[in-house]
């Protein structure tokens, strides 16, 4: 049957909009991977699904880096399907993510209008707008926020926008099913079936799926407040929110108290918390500043170049920020009940920030973090304006779509040309940022891509300019004097006189992150390849003299490891770095499989048969195949070696 027209504008609309984002998105998917995307999907070898056994998949689904099963696995699946269909060319990539993102606008536009007529049949008030047009108007500027793009070019951000998905899909399935039970047709199981199924869902898609239950819990607070027509209690819903909200609720609260807040106070690191928390208050104002009024001069894929607040007035921004938010909070619940809309929309965007934006330690600023919240947003302004607002009336509303809608396509479009290629992408943004270590890093190596594909030393002499400079920024880790000195190795040029000095004193100040751990791989690369001068050797041990300054991390005892073998030749040294790594780590299959080569060399075959043996017993599907068989196949050419005695 042909939809009512009823709804054959909104959709129609929601069609239109939906190929506009789709053609103002097209020159990004031309563009490269970037940052998480090479350690989660290109250099992710278990991802790369080639033949399709089952135990292929199986690892392919747990084989997010440092991530713990079963979080994350229904993307990292996903990325094994583009893998084995398409292989590891970017395109694939994110054209899939593509479209997932204006899947998510279809499912937005109808959580959104499931949401108003709920709120249609629990409000006294007349209702006095088209739901159905105005879910496709919030939907379709959605589809073309540009600070959505992250979320979209950004490969692995398919984790944000996959748990995202599970997550519209649940509103509307909710919001469905409670007007169903206001309006007393039953629907008592599919409200428990919507927070159910689709947490769990989004949960495999990314940790931020757990959400859902507090945001539905929020759409009740607003709109039927937890009871039915006749004003009683809903036994369903009330039911509903103590066993998946309430309980996850003190479970969570219990777990984030004894991994960073408990520590932090019990350790004399409480100003860390408060120092983090007023600095977010910063970037959740910028949030808004960018969700409403894009900037393409502002919006980038790092931000790591943010100041750090150390108190109110420091900077002074700190202060006004804190004062704009605890405003606009009280707002919301001053209006909740005249404009339940904008309240819903503030509480949500709030809501979206607290595992990102509170005390949990992650860099302090991502733009897909707002892919869920910027929806909200987007509900409060337009709620708050045009929907339950001054300018329900107004005879300007198709203008204003009009000229927002071009606002955010043109924006849009001029920022996905930007991701076009990978150089393009990071002088862009190294220009942007000139305080950013991680856009300048990515410039620099981007423009030893280009000297590499070119066979022009030009790119080359530029790319070391940039690592010279940037080296001194604040924040900037070791990896960019790693990267000078493997690349005056390679050439055979001399470094910079502080070099080493440079590189010694920031590990002296600060233990190696993930980044300052690959660069030390590289440095013993640089070194057992023969590029590094043999006569800085001393210089290399001084820097893990300033690395073990701090309490070793296993990555560092690991990398530790490879340089006592490899370049100190020192093998009892090697074995005891990797047989701390596997006491401190046992399920670390790398350190373990690194400890059973060094048994062996080390003559102790024995031991190493009894670790292979073990491994064998946990090799479910043959997923450890590719760690085992090489291992077997060392132990017996050793084996083979070994003098055989003839008994008397």
């Amino acid at each position: 049957m042909p939809p009512s027209p009823r709804w054959s504008k909104p959709i129609l609309m929601m069609a239109a909009f939906a190929a506009i984002a789709a053609l103002a998105y097209l020159p990004g998917l031309h563009g490269g991977f970037v940052y998480d995307d090479w350690g989660s999907i290109t250099g992710n070898t278990d991802v790369q699904v080639k033949t399709g056994a089952l135990a292929e998949w199986w690892k392919a689904a747990i084989a997010f880096p440092s991530g713990t099963p079963p979080f994350r696995s229904l993307t990292m699946l996903t990325f094994a399907v583009n893998s084995f269909f398409g292989g590891l060319s970017p395109f694939g990539f994110k054209l899939t993510n593509l479209g997932i993102h204006l899947a998510n606008g279809w499912l937005l536009f109808l959580a959104l209008r499931s949401v108003f007529a709920l709120r249609r049949e629990t409000t006294t008030e007349a209702v006095t707008f088209d739901i159905g047009m105005a879910a496709a108007v919030i939907a379709g500027f959605w589809l073309l926020l540009p600070i959505n793009l992250t979320a979209v070019l950004y490969v692995v951000q398919r984790l944000e926008s996959l748990a995202t998905s599970f997550t519209f899909l649940g509103l509307w399935w909710y919001a469905t099913a409670r007007r169903k039970i206001w309006l007393g047709e039953g629907g008592e199981a599919s409200l428990w079936a919507s927070v159910i199924v689709c947490t769990i869902l989004g949960v495999l898609a990314k940790e931020s799926g757990i959400m859902l239950p507090l945001y539905v819990v929020l759409l009740e607070i607003c709109l039927a407040m937890g009871r039915n027509r006749d004003g009683r209690l809903s036994r369903a819903t009330v039911g509903l929110f103590t066993a998946t909200l309430l309980l996850p609720f003190l479970i969570g609260v219990y777990w984030m108290w004894g991994r960073y807040i408990g520590v932090a106070l019990g350790t004399g690191h409480s100003a860390f918390l408060i120092d983090r928390l007023m600095t977010e208050s910063r970037v959740i104002v910028s949030y808004i500043a960018w969700i409403v009024a894009p900037n393409l001069d502002v919006l980038t894929l790092y931000h790591d170049d943010i100041t750090v607040s150390h108190g109110l007035l420091d900077p002074p921004s700190t202060l006004s920020s804190i004062v704009a938010l605890t405003a606009l909070f009280c707002a919301a619940i001053w209006q909740c009940r005249r404009r339940p809309l904008f309240a819903l929309g503030i509480f949500w965007f709030f809501a979206g920030h607290l595992l990102t934006g509170t005390v949990v330690p992650l860099i302090l600023a991502f733009e897909h973090r707002n892919y869920f919240p910027s929806a909200a947003l987007l509900l409060a302004s337009v709620g708050g304006l045009a929907l339950e607002g001054p300018l329900r009336r107004t005879p300007f509303r198709i203008a204003a779509v009009v000229l927002v809608t071009f606002f955010y396509t043109g924006v849009l479009w001029m920022r996905a040309d930007e991701w076009s290629s990978p150089l393009r992408l990071s002088s862009t943004e190294a220009a942007k940022r000139p305080l950013s270590p991680n856009a300048q890093y990515d410039y620099s190596q981007a423009l030893l891509q280009e000297s590499m594909q070119t066979q022009s030393s030009g790119p080359a002499q530029t790319a070391l300019a940039v690592l010279q400079n940037a080296r001194h920024l604040p924040n900037a880790g070791i990896h960019f004097e790693q990267s000078i000195l493997t690349l005056l190795g390679e050439s055979g040029y001399a470094g910079p006189e502080d070099i080493w000095t440079s590189l010694i004193a920031k590990l002296e100040r600060a233990p190696p992150d993930t980044n300052g751990i690959h660069a030390l791989v590289h440095l013993n690369h640089c070194f057992i390849g023969g590029q590094c001068k043999p006569s800085d050797v001393p210089e290399l041990g001084k820097v893990y003299a300033a690395a073990f300054s701090h309490p070793p991390a296993n990555g560092l005892l690991s990398v530790h490891g490879e340089y006592a073998w490899h370049i100190l030749g020192d093998h009892a040294l090697a074995e005891s770095d990797y047989r701390e790594v596997v006491r401190s780590s046992p399920n670390d299959l790398a350190a373990k499989s690194n400890l059973i080569v060094v048994l062996i060399n080390n003559g102790k075959l024995a031991e190493a048969r009894s670790l292979i043996e073990a491994l064998e017993r946990r090799n479910l599907l043959g997923m450890l195949d590719g760690f085992i068989l090489p291992l077997r196949s060392t132990l017996d050419i050793h084996q083979a070696r070994l003098p055989t005695t003839t008994p008397p």
